[in-house]
């Protein structure tokens, strides 16, 4: 006999799979009556994920959000055989070859045996009979890689919804999980999966015209008015505690340098040997004084323990430098230190150990935690740092303390993602900086600040004069960076 919870189970998923198999022959006129909010929704997902990934939907309904990814390869599934029927008729084979679409329980999603880029989840955990059971699943179709991008109600619209629905003016669901954000947060660490981003969406689910966008866009923005919207998202990795041996890995360092011969000594001499094997890439900015014959005489004494190398950069600024000396990197984590050593080489494995210990996928240094020594910073640049710091916190919904740090760490199959955005912002930063936090951020890398120690500059001069043409700059890339992530 069977238990009474699994009858209860059973009907539950019966009174689901019933719905859709009804409504399956009319879901792409369903569609079509509430076209802005599901308009709105492809919009997220193009928002949050790039193109030319390997994408699964799980309750795939009809294709359109598929679709609308153009990925590499595209798998969406969903339980009802009609409405996957539905599916093919309207995006066959022939004329999309890179979407397959398949008849499959959520709950048995496992069974496609692959690793996935991107698996998105359209407010199907709202609908789901088991969540934890379905999230230990989808583990299972999970890399280190993978990120899961979920949408739900929001349950302050509860009782909006159930209105409209009787009422025809909203779309009919069958059964509703009304779960807060702590609710999602619950089932996220029972399943062992680590929250990256999430944020709101659909303040006014209907078309308006001259309103809608504009009040979505707008109300957005603003953490008090964007809690109210319809649809809550967020995006997921896994969460992984085992940490990597440092002898398996190989440590590529870059240092962009120009005019810093009385500081190539010290470098080589201070640089820790890392992981199995550390490589030293100095790319010499097309320097007036000695510097690259400095790191030239190091390459030919070979005394040290680490591989020295020697890139000739363009000397157009250290964001083309940097991608000049990773260009000829071999290694399997990318660090950068700045030739001035203000940020202390020694400091350089906590970086390390923060990737291998798999806390995040990109460690941005942060020197406004300690006590900044001396002169190193003068009051403008710290005044300046903590403005941008705000602002990039607001960006990119996460706090960000230092947006400037030169030290930053990241694995070499993540920096093609870092490069690839530089098309997507545009290539207005000649530092480099914003490329890398703006790049994690679009790719939906975990990016965590490591505090370090600032210290005077002992030799040679700074290369960042020009104060006020600087944060033009940067208020340049924060504009860009405003309209790419903040507005759909």
């Amino acid at each position: 006999m069977k238990s009474v919870k699994s009858n209860h189970i059973e009907n539950l998923e019966k009174h689901v799979y019933n719905y859709y198999d009804g409504v399956a022959d009319n879901y792409d006129q369903i569609i079509k009556k509430h076209f802005y909010c599901y308009d709105r929704i492809k919009r997220l997902f193009k928002h949050l994920i790039p193109i030319n990934c390997n994408v699964l939907e799980i309750g795939c309904g009809i294709g359109q959000n598929l679709i609308s990814l153009n990925p590499e390869q595209g798998i969406g599934i969903d339980f009802s055989e009609k409405i996957i029927k539905k599916a093919r008729e309207i995006y066959p084979e022939k004329k999309y070859p890179n979407i397959t679409f398949k008849k499959m329980n959520a709950i048995n999603c496992s069974q496609l045996n692959m690793k996935f880029d991107y698996i998105i989840l359209p407010l199907v955990m709202t609908e789901l009979i088991d969540i934890h059971t379905f999230m230990n699943e989808l583990k299972k179709l999970c890399n280190s890689d993978t990120r899961i991008v979920y949408l739900s109600f929001n349950n302050r619209w509860e009782p909006i919804l159930k209105i409209g629905s009787k009422v025809g003016f909203c779309q009919k669901h069958p059964v509703q999980n009304w779960m807060s954000k702590s609710d999602y947060q619950m089932f996220f660490e029972l399943s062992g999966f680590q929250k990256i981003k999430d944020g709101f969406e659909l303040l006014c689910p209907v078309k308006i015209p001259l309103f809608s966008d504009a009040f979505n866009r707008i109300g957005s923005i603003f953490p008090f008015f964007r809690s109210f919207s319809m649809i809550y998202f967020g995006v997921l990795r896994l969460k992984e505690e085992s940490t990597i041996p440092k002898n398996k890995v190989s440590v590529s360092v870059v240092v962009p340098c120009k005019n810093e011969e009385d500081n190539i000594d010290e470098i080589v001499k201070r640089i820790p040997t890392m992981g199995s094997k550390t490589e030293v890439i100095f790319v010499d900015d097309k320097s007036s004084d000695l510097t690259s014959n400095k790191i030239k005489k190091h390459i030919l004494k070979n005394d040290n323990n680490n591989i020295i190398k020697l890139v000739n950069g363009p000397g157009i600024g250290k964001g083309a430098a940097c991608r000049a000396g990773f260009a000829n990197a071999e290694n399997d984590i990318f660090i950068i230190l700045d030739a001035d050593m203000t940020v202390m080489p020694e400091s350089l494995p906590s970086f390390i150990d923060a990737l291998l210990e798999k806390r995040g996928d990109f460690i941005n240094g942060s020197r406004l935690v300690y006590p900044i020594e001396g002169e190193a910073m003068r009051f403008l640049n710290i005044l300046g740092n903590k403005m941008f710091a705000i602002l990039f916190s607001f960006l990119l919904s996460q706090p960000i303390k230092d947006t400037l740090c030169g030290t930053k760490a990241i694995w070499k199959k993540d920096y093609g993602k870092i490069l690839e955005s530089r098309k997507y912002f545009g290539s207005v930063d000649i530092w480099g900086d914003y490329d890398w936090i703006f790049g994690a951020n679009r790719h939906n890398l975990k990016i965590i600040e490591m505090p370090v120690h600032y210290r005077k500059r002992v030799a040679g001069e700074t290369k960042m004069n020009h104060r006020f043409t600087n944060a033009w700059i940067m208020l340049k890339m924060c504009r860009i960076a405003f309209w790419k992530t903040k507005v759909l």
